[in-house]
């Protein structure tokens, strides 16, 4: 009988090691598996994520690139040629030439001495004048956008009229006899906008090319605003 317990508990031990065997390359299987499966979810969900952060770098790229073009930069400033009020200056200046001479006539004649000082007050009408005409022009800024047209205007109290450069309709450039002698242009801009039909910059010099500055402008913001300019009759 012992002999025979011996072989039994022999077999029994067979079984439990194979059974055991068995048990542990099943769960090692099992193990493998589950870690392969975490890599690849580890694996898609960063390249999601990298997807995503280059996706939002796109974005931003796209914003700030926009965003540079459609910075507002100054294309031209300036101001009218002083040449304009040529005529005006000239008119003062006759008008002092004459109340000088009468100046130097009434004070040669002793009689009339007393009364010649009174001769020079009204030098002070053509002075006014031509003093103020020469501040305004100076004061009177045009200042030209990628976006607008902007006219600043006022010696004392400054007033700034602002165009948009998607309602011009069209250009005129106009250069007069004068004009052309000096080296100067008008430029006349023709616009949709019911408040300001038309804005004249006139005494500009012709080598600026203002009017080809206006022209590229507008084109270029209603490319980029994407608007038409349709007459209906």
């Amino acid at each position: 009988m012992g002999i025979d317990d011996e072989r039994v508990h022999a077999r029994v031990n067979q079984v439990i090691e194979r059974e055991g065997d068995e048990w542990f390359l099943k769960n090692w299987h099992e193990r493998f598996r589950q870690r392969v499966r975490k890599r690849t979810q580890t694996g898609s969900h960063s390249r999601g994520q990298d997807k995503g952060a280059r996706y939002h770098r796109l974005v931003l790229a796209q914003r700030l690139a926009t965003n540079c073009i459609m910075a507002e930069e100054t294309v031209w400033r300036g101001t009218s040629s002083q040449a304009k009020n040529a005529g005006a200056f000239v008119l003062c200046g006759l008008c002092l030439c004459v109340l000088l001479l009468l100046f130097a006539f009434l004070w040669r004649n002793e009689s009339a001495r007393d009364f010649s000082p009174y001769i020079l007050s009204p030098a002070i009408v053509p002075i006014f004048i031509a003093l103020s005409r020469f501040l305004q022009t100076k004061n009177k800024i045009y200042e030209l956008t990628t976006e607008r047209l902007k006219i600043t205007e006022g010696i004392f109290n400054k007033v700034t009229d602002t165009l948009e450069l998607y309602r011009v309709k069209d250009l005129e450039t106009r250069q007069p006899f004068w004009s052309r002698m000096c080296g100067l242009e008008n430029v006349q801009v023709n616009t949709s906008d019911v408040s300001t039909p038309f804005v004249l910059v006139d005494a500009v010099p012709i080598k600026a090319g203002l009017g080809d500055k206006i022209r590229n402008a507008v084109e270029n913001v209603r490319m980029q605003k994407r608007v038409r300019e349709i007459d209906i009759e």
